[in-house]
């Protein structure tokens, strides 16, 4: 989901403009016991260091 996420930001081609608001919609959740989950991040920098 990251990723997907990061191409439709990238293909909009913003130079110095402030988003100041996105939705994003999770399907198919699985119950936390089921295992860990990972939390992202619009921060590519701040990915990375993870």
């Amino acid at each position: 989901m990251p990723s997907a996420t990061f191409r439709i930001l990238d293909s909009l081609a913003l130079q110095r403009t402030r988003i100041r608001h996105i939705t994003l919609t999770a399907e198919d959740l699985h119950p936390a016991d089921e295992g860990l989950g990972t939390q992202i991040s619009l921060d590519p920098a701040r990915e990375h260091r993870l």
